[in-house]
């Protein structure tokens, strides 16, 4: 069963009239996809008393054939500060007055209350004798109703009424919708309340990319809690749709830069957790699949090779660090506290860290006689293997065989140390 996402008693009902509810209602219709928005203002500080139209907006619904129809809609807000009813004298003024326009085809009036019985049965009578015209009643149960269905409105203007699985739901629309990153308090929350939530792959991108976009991954690695399943198919997911989140957030002046450095960070999970010969056939089933005929080769690289770069950059950096070959600089890519923590990421953390964001910078000391700490084979020409990644466009294939190579033995040698350790 879905979680329920907004807390309608954390909705100020009572309040909500006036101004306040007109605006409740222009996001709503926002949200339901309404076009050509328009909210006339006017009057004594309230919305404009014309017509019986306080907003307006068309919405494009299908026929059969499928093609789209434009319905014109109008709406009136009738909040009341009081727990009382909608005058009927106020409901057939208002329906009259909209019935004068000959092109309107649905014209709604919403409360934060309720409608009387009577004034209902007067709209049904009303609707009967003229049938062109729809008439919508709007009330308290039916706003609270819209409202669940579109967390975006609620945490916009009461955000206090969003469950923690609604704060969830705006995250996630947020990130695929609009290319919007989480904010750090949020992500603080759904981490603490991670096993009582509801996760599908679009979510568990959105934290990951998230949190890399407000910090280090360290204090809440988010692909310790996936299972291989669902690791492989974040994954594949991401992969699939790196084209159409770096699009997106370009037209919105967002960085992209979050994205690949998650998607870089889920490809380390991925060839930590599995075998090189299932990593290769899930790339291969994730260009090959369906969409083959879509996604052409050199679309494949350009969209994994940035990924394997930004890998091998932090890598580097950790490879290093006890590097007899290239050392004494420090690290490019991550701080000297993430390479100290750069396996953290890939497991739940015992303690809480200290936050720390600066970024060093130095050059690096090399001796080209001593062999690659990791047995993988150079010579005077080769300054670091992982280095030589990142300058040479090798087969995307014995690239990562080599990541998987070095992943592999680097998480032995931290393992080897913990064991030690403890």
């Amino acid at each position: 069963m879905t979680k329920e996402l907004v807390l309608p008693s954390g909705i100020p009902w009572e309040s909500l009239h006036g101004r306040d509810l007109e605006e409740c209602l222009f996001w709503l219709i926002d949200a339901m996809g309404g076009k050509n928005l328009e909210w006339r203002l006017g009057g004594k500080g309230q919305g404009a008393q014309d017509q019986g139209r306080d907003l307006k907006a068309h919405f494009y619904v299908p026929r059969p054939d499928g093609e789209l129809i434009r319905q014109k809609w109008w709406f009136e807000a009738k909040g009341c500060v009081k727990a009382s009813t909608v005058r009927k004298s106020k409901v057939q003024e208002s329906v009259l007055n909209a019935a004068g326009n000959s092109d309107l085809d649905v014209f709604v009036i919403a409360t934060n209350t309720r409608f009387s019985n009577p004034t209902i049965d007067w709209v049904k009578e009303w609707q009967r004798s003229k049938p062109r015209l729809k008439i919508l009643l709007w009330n308290h149960d039916s706003l609270e109703k819209l409202l669940s269905n579109h967390p975006e409105v609620v945490i916009r203007l009461f955000s206090e009424a969003l469950s923690l699985q609604g704060k969830l739901e705006v995250i996630r629309s947020r990130f695929w919708n609009y290319a919007s990153y989480g904010d750090s308090p949020t992500l603080k929350l759904l981490w603490k309340e991670r096993k009582n939530l509801e996760w599908d792959y679009q979510a568990l991108m959105a934290v990951v990319v998230s949190e890399i976009a407000n910090g280090r991954i360290e204090y809440r690695p988010w692909v310790a809690i996936m299972e291989p399943e669902d690791l492989a198919n974040v994954f594949i997911n991401g992969l699939l749709n790196t084209l159409y989140f770096i699009n997106r957030a370009e037209k919105a002046g967002i960085k992209q830069r979050p994205y690949l450095k998650g998607m870089s960070y889920l490809l380390l999970k991925v060839l930590n957790t599995f075998p090189i010969t299932y990593v290769i056939k899930l790339l291969k089933h994730t260009w090959e699949g369906s969409d083959r005929k879509v996604i052409p080769k050199k679309h494949r690289d350009y969209i994994i090779r940035p990924l394997i770069e930004q890998l091998a950059s932090e890598l580097s950096d950790v490879c290093h660090k006890d590097c007899e070959r290239v050392s004494g600089g420090d690290p490019f890519e991550l701080t000297e506290a993430e390479v100290e923590l750069y396996w953290d990421r890939l497991k739940i953390p015992a303690k809480d860290y200290d936050e720390d964001k600066e970024v060093k910078t130095s050059i690096m000391r090399i001796n080209r006689s001593n062999p690659c700490r990791l047995r993988i084979e150079v010579d005077q020409t080769i300054l670091c293997p992982l280095s030589n990644l990142i300058k040479e466009k090798r087969d995307i294939d014995k690239t990562i065989h080599v990541l998987h190579h070095v992943i592999r033995s680097l998480q032995k040698e931290e393992d080897e140390k913990e064991i030690i350790k403890n």
